[in-house]
């Protein structure tokens, strides 16, 4: 028979989870339950702000001691366009370099042989997304933050400035299967609203006014990315894939209807 009144940590466990009082009970269990539950293991709690990102760079080029006590490890989320894939030279074991410019500032994440295959096909100018964290800084180069635990993704480019997808579109023909139309026959008016944010395709019209009914309109970021319209008079179907607006704020959209298929610009009306 044991005399002491030591009680071992399992027996201690087992008399608040079963024993002891109903709140003792409530908050062990609320206690094992959220520690149970951490920050993302990439990116966590400490993001960076973009406003701090300049702070950051600064740090590495004047005091890295600063750099590595107060920004290395920090989570960043940041887009750009990929600038280049390249062997970092003179570095054992192998490494490789991603550079990306945001305009302001140009990261460059540190990858494997094996990681930097998976982005052998960018394109330079490419549009890019990068989640990552601060890593220490590799070979002399000082102007690029160097990221880590990299995750990135293509992205679609910037909107043209003054770009605005609401209104009134009125879509002429510039392509007719393999031939180039003069873009002098009108055929087609969109009306797009906005409300809470939110864009909706909201009438498709021919030329003579007759509505035309649409289905799985798709649109992402304020672009058109396309839709299916529907004729029930005649029980066929147009599909339509919408192209990213170009500088002067049009957009073209390819169609295709049976064995007919063709191009269509759209410029604003209102």
């Amino acid at each position: 028979m044991t005399t002491s009144g030591a009680v071992s940590a399992p027996d201690s466990l087992h008399f608040y989870l079963f024993g002891g009082s109903v709140i003792f009970r409530i908050i062990l269990v609320l206690v094992l339950v959220l520690g149970c539950y951490g920050t993302n293991p990439v990116l966590g709690q400490d993001v960076l702000s973009l406003e701090k990102l300049p702070n950051a760079l600064q740090a590495l080029q004047g005091n890295e001691i600063r750099y590595r006590k107060n920004y290395l490890g920090k989570s960043v989320q940041a887009s750009g366009r990929f600038l280049r894939l390249s062997p970092i030279a003179n570095q054992v074991p192998e490494a490789w370099a991603l550079d990306i410019d945001s305009g302001k500032l140009q990261f460059r994440c540190l990858l494997t042989p094996n990681e930097a295959i998976n982005f052998a096909e960018f394109e330079s100018g490419m549009a890019v997304r990068v989640e990552a964290r601060l890593a220490k800084p590799v070979g002399s180069g000082r102007e690029a933050l160097p990221l880590e635990d990299c995750q990135i993704a293509k992205a679609r480019p910037p909107l043209p400035k003054g770009f605005r997808l609401t209104g009134r579109w009125k879509g002429c023909l510039i392509r007719l299967g393999l031939k180039p139309q003069s873009g002098k026959s009108c055929s087609l008016y969109l009306t797009l609203r906005g409300k809470s944010g939110a864009v909706s395709l909201k009438t498709v019209q021919s030329r003579d006014g007759r509505k035309i009914e649409v289905r799985n309109a798709r649109i992402e970021d304020g672009r058109l990315l396309g839709w299916t319209s529907h004729y029930p008079y005649s029980g066929k179907s147009g599909e339509y894939t919408c192209k990213l607006p170009e500088p002067d704020l049009r957009f073209d959209c390819d169609w295709k209807s049976g064995n007919r298929e063709g191009t269509l610009r759209f410029k604003r009306l209102r």
